[in-house]
């Protein structure tokens, strides 16, 4: 169900690129830094204090929304640290776990927000997780002409 085609699909969630709750600490051996952008010849520093590999507190985020303009789009799931959502239509919005596996799907409430020509803001929110500060990643992508 494509709007006026200028839907936005969401990925919304918990979820870092870098990041695998299944890593063993204690087999981590090495850490590596790379630099970008140092000119030829140039040179850089770097001031490391103790480096700590640290477990993953775990959280929930409860009802995540996502609004642009007066139209505010909400999940009505809780979402675990590490999984994420994907929505590509009112029908069609699935749950995954840290490993990519589909927990289920979620039916959002509310209206589909529609970008409108030039500079949107696009506003996220959620309940819950007031014990830790979560981190979220969102993605959007546009499908239709280009406004």
């Amino acid at each position: 169900m494509i709007l006026n085609k200028r839907v936005l699909r969401f990925l919304a969630g918990l979820r870092y690129p870098t990041l695998h709750v299944w890593v063993n600490y204690e087999n981590i051996e090495s850490i590596r830094l790379w630099y970008n952008n140092v000119p030829p010849g140039g040179s850089a520093k770097c001031h490391l204090g103790p480096l700590k590999a640290l477990p993953l507190r775990k959280s929930r985020l409860s009802r995540p929304s996502l609004s642009i303009g007066s139209k505010t789009l909400t999940f009505p799931v809780d979402l675990e640290t590490t999984s994420y959502l994907e929505f590509n239509t009112l029908d069609d919005c699935k749950i995954y776990d840290t490993r990519g596996e589909l927990i289920g799907q979620v039916r959002p409430e509310g209206e589909v927000p529609l970008l409108d020509a030039g500079d949107n803001t696009i506003r996220f929110s959620h309940e819950g997780a007031q014990d830790v500060k979560p981190r979220v990643r969102v993605t959007t992508i546009t499908r239709g002409d280009p406004l």
